[in-house]
């Protein structure tokens, strides 16, 4: 059976809410932040590296997923 493991973001993310984020792809650190998902990608002047996109939610919300 594969198992895989995903690093705890809440501390690295504290600082990005209701940002977009650049994670490297082992999603150990934030590579570019910005307001929009273009913006993020703007500043990340970067390598060709892979990176993760991910939008930071309000942390006075509540996510449900939905199973449909």
């Amino acid at each position: 059976m594969n198992t895989r493991t995903y690093p705890n973001l809440s501390k690295l993310l504290k600082h990005y809410e209701n940002k977009w984020v650049l994670l490297s792809a082992d999603m150990k650190k934030v590579v570019s932040n910005g307001k929009t998902l273009a913006e993020a990608r703007k500043k990340y002047k970067g390598s060709k590296d892979k990176v993760v996109a991910y939008r930071v939610p309000s942390f006075n919300s509540y996510f449900i997923p939905a199973q449909t």
